[in-house]
């Protein structure tokens, strides 16, 4: 888990994902499904699934643009999400 930590606080010093990222908590968010599958479901596991599951981190995890002084956020597209737009 500390090797992954540190490669996770290389991507936040090059702005891969944003200031602020927990790195445990991304590791274990990457991390935690697969356990599941290997150890839980016994759903396969593939380079296919890897992928995608680290593009679901990565993404939740990427630097978002900040709304101009003065200006809401826009509301996010999921629906039923705490402070967001249905």
């Amino acid at each position: 888990m500390q090797r992954a930590a540190v490669m996770v606080r290389s991507g936040v010093a090059r702005g891969e994902p944003a200031a602020g990222t927990d790195p445990g908590l991304l590791v274990e968010a990457v991390s935690g499904p697969l356990f599941t599958r290997v150890l839980l479901s016994g759903a396969p596991l593939d380079a296919a699934y890897v992928g995608r599951l680290v593009a679901l981190a990565l993404g939740g995890a990427r630097p978002r643009p900040r709304p101009a002084p003065g200006r809401r956020p826009a509301a996010s597209a999921r629906p039923g999400e705490p402070g967001r737009a249905p």
